[in-house]
């Protein structure tokens, strides 16, 4: 059996980069899907993605897709208050 290794880390910093490359503003809404598979790896999960949208959109709206949505649920455990449904 062969085992991957890690070669990529993804942190909230990163994140907050991108989405200030994309020039998220504090006051936009944003929808978010995402397939986790697809991070290589992602210390925190998806709470890493909700924390940077949180610290990204202070004032703005954050909007997840149903499946991301029931992610962040199982993760946080319970409804965040920041996640619109």
């Amino acid at each position: 059996m062969s085992e991957k290794l890690i070669e990529t880390i993804i942190t909230k910093n990163d994140f907050k980069a991108a989405f200030d490359n994309l020039d998220v503003k504090s006051t936009d809404a944003c929808m978010v899907h995402t397939a986790m598979s697809k991070f290589q790896y992602l210390p925190g999960g998806p709470k890493t993605i909700v924390r940077a949208l949180e610290e990204t959109l202070s004032v703005g709206t954050l909007m997840c897709h149903h499946r991301f949505q029931r992610i962040v649920i199982q993760q946080l455990g319970s409804i965040h208050p920041f996640v619109k449904i």
